[in-house]
């Protein structure tokens, strides 16, 4: 019989999480490069809530927001709003798979009412096994022309 001792079971399972994380996440989250950084989740399906905070290095200025975000997955649909300390409110509402197998559709908008300022952006990824295209418009700055 083949016995695994608990450190290498566990130094494996934490191998194989690295292996699936983005460059971005190794730098930003593990190796707090930027600053000191605190993110606290918890979940109670199909909602679940995210507080983060950021004090930056350089300058001392802290950041952070409070998220929220309802799923769900028998629909196809996720919905995310976030408050910002910048007075940013942000939402995000996402659709995958419902027309089309492989297609995701994002609505992104801000909108900062002290400086009254709004953005939104409609994005579309499409993926199959041989093709990954995605295409954005940002439906503030589209003029006339289409461009």
């Amino acid at each position: 019989m083949f016995h695994v001792w608990p450190f290498f079971r566990s130094q494996l399972t934490l191998q194989s999480a690295y292996d699936r994380q983005t460059t971005g996440d190794l730098l930003a989250k593990d190796y707090p490069i930027h600053g000191t950084s605190l993110e606290v989740k918890t979940t109670s399906f199909p909602a679940s809530f995210k507080v983060a905070g950021l004090r930056d290095a350089k300058s001392g200025a802290i950041t952070g927001d409070i998220e929220g975000k309802w799923v769900d997955p028998k629909n196809g649909v996720a919905i995310t709003q976030a408050w910002t300390t910048s007075n940013i409110l942000r939402t995000q509402v996402e659709l995958e798979n419902q027309i089309a197998r492989g297609l995701k559709l994002d609505l992104l908008t801000a909108i900062n009412p002290a400086k009254n300022q709004k953005s939104a952006i409609v994005a579309a990824i499409y993926k199959q096994p041989n093709v990954h295209t995605r295409a954005t418009v940002d439906l503030f700055k589209v003029s006339r022309d289409g461009f």
